[in-house]
């Protein structure tokens, strides 16, 4: 596993006028991870209210703001540009890190072990059939994710997401960055379409949903389909949660009926 410290690793998180969630997001972060070479980054598109008094006596070491709201394109590309780590966290201000598990270790050991992935997924609740997969020494499984998912699978575009993950300080360079001045869905949607053509990086995923918790949709940037918001109902109760770990085991056809 990798030694503690031996990396820098930059945490950006992506912000717009949720500076409550920002806060509990990054003080949710500050607790419950115990890695000690960090560099927090806030990238934040012009918030109104302005978000400096809300990060008073929180441990932040770059606040990259912008003028006036350039969109969540310009506003990723923006924090990402800043980092001086070795490797990234890229974390949207409506997640909040749940456990002290040290995920950061196993997630570079995959990238050091496999030098073709730039990216380890660290939540993630899609399963995708077509995959290679692996076992750490202490047990923990991933997989690395093919670039070729079956056709009829609807959400087959998505091996990229900008849930909370963790990638190569190069991976933008390598794999380009944000679209600017798209809305928040078509930025998301052209840059997972953009990844998948280019194919310069593979995706792993730690197959979790626990890392990090995501604080609710209500204030989401993106409006939720139904879909979405059937799923995240279920995922409250541990009978919800079931429901959806044996509906993902069926075969597609026949999910794609019962939808």
């Amino acid at each position: 596993m990798v030694k503690k410290s031996s990396y820098k690793i930059s945490v950006v998180f992506i912000t717009y006028n949720r500076p409550d969630m920002l806060v509990s997001a990054i003080k949710a972060f500050s607790t419950n991870c115990q890695y000690n070479n960090l560099e927090i980054i806030i990238a934040d598109d012009c918030s109104n209210p302005d978000i400096d008094p809300f990060l008073e006596n929180l441990p932040v070491d770059k606040l990259v703001k912008t003028e006036f709201n350039q969109g969540l394109g310009a506003n990723s590309n923006n924090g990402i540009k800043a980092v001086t780590g070795d490797f990234v966290i890229h974390h949207q201000d409506d997640f909040v890190l749940a456990t002290t598990e040290p995920f950061w270790e196993k997630a570079i050991t995959i990238m050091e072990k496999h030098p073709e992935v730039g990216l380890v997924r660290l939540h993630h609740l899609t399963k995708f059939p077509n995959k290679t997969d692996y076992q750490l020494p202490d047990g923990t499984n991933y997989s690395i994710l093919d670039f070729e998912q079956p056709k009829d699978m609807k959400n087959r575009i998505y091996l990229y997401s900008d849930h909370p993950h963790i990638k190569r300080a190069d991976f933008h360079e390598k794999t380009g960055y944000f679209a600017e001045g798209l809305g928040v869905g078509e930025t998301e949607d052209e840059f997972c379409i953009r990844f998948n053509s280019n194919k310069r990086y593979k995706i792993a995923t730690l197959w979790r949903s626990d890392i990090f918790k995501n604080m609710g949709l209500s204030k989401s940037t993106r409006k939720p389909n139904k879909r979405t918001i059937i799923k995240t109902h279920l995922e409250k109760s541990a009978i919800g949660s079931k429901t959806l770990e044996l509906y993902t085991k069926l075969p597609i056809t026949i999910r794609k009926k019962i939808r």
